[in-house]
């Protein structure tokens, strides 16, 4: 076996090793929950206050961050599963 494919090798099992062990640890999971992305410019309700959301974040694998401007001034950034966001129609 060559040098490199050795190293290679070693490095495939020590990633598949970690994931098991995350996974029965409960810290990685494929079944994570990640509600909808809202579009840009949709109004909401957030913490009782009309709001709109001007821009949104988000990775492969992660929770969507919304940038988030009230109708009366300020921002303010929070995820797409904070309780507090309503979505208006």
């Amino acid at each position: 076996m060559r040098r490199f494919d050795k190293k290679d090798n070693i490095r495939r099992a020590n990633l598949l090793s970690e994931q098991r062990y995350l996974n029965s640890k409960g810290s990685l999971s494929e079944g994570k929950y990640f509600a909808d992305a809202l579009d840009k410019g949709t109004k909401i309700k957030f913490d009782g206050k009309i709001a709109t959301i001007t821009a949104h974040e988000y990775n492969p694998n992660e929770e969507v961050l919304y940038t988030i401007k009230f109708d009366g001034g300020g921002e303010e950034k929070a995820y797409a599963s904070d309780k507090r966001i309503e979505k208006l129609n």
